[in-house]
């Protein structure tokens, strides 16, 4: 007797090709904004025209988000990207953490092109202005 039912198919892993198609859909947006974040400004939220910490947990909350604050000492309205390199990007968090991904995998810019959703020549800019970023925070270490 055989138990096996013709129905039902066997359990499948996807292939590298879909995992990579769906790899921008599996992205958590907060999470991927909280690691930017939070690298750019040392894990601290402080307001970019008077250096206060923010301390209203409903305010650090919309800090981490990336959604607008205002400070209550200033009265400066600000987001997390205000004067850090994502400021007046036009890519989402999700691009450029998948493209900050591609470098330290090595992709070829054809290829993160195509797991971003990007052109190539837009990889090409995008990783130019990282670089000179890196760059220029190396220098800046350096003289410290």
């Amino acid at each position: 007797m055989n138990d096996t039912n013709d129905n039902t198919t066997a359990p499948r892993l996807p292939t590298a090709a879909q995992a990579v198609d769906s790899l921008r859909d599996c992205l958590d947006t907060l999470k991927v904004r909280r690691f930017l974040f939070g690298h750019l400004h040392g894990g601290r939220a402080v307001c970019p025209a008077c250096g206060v910490q923010i301390a209203d947990g409903r305010a650090v909350a919309s800090f981490w988000q990336g959604r607008r604050v205002r400070c209550k000492d200033c009265q400066h309205y600000f987001t997390a990207a205000t004067g850090t390199p994502l400021c007046n990007s036009k890519l989402s968090g999700e691009q450029i953490f998948l493209l900050l991904a591609s470098s330290g995998l090595n992709l070829d810019n054809r290829t993160a092109a195509a797991v971003i959703g990007l052109s190539v020549s837009s990889i090409r800019e995008n990783r130019q202005k990282i670089e000179q970023q890196l760059q220029k925070e190396g220098e800046r270490d350096g003289q410290n």
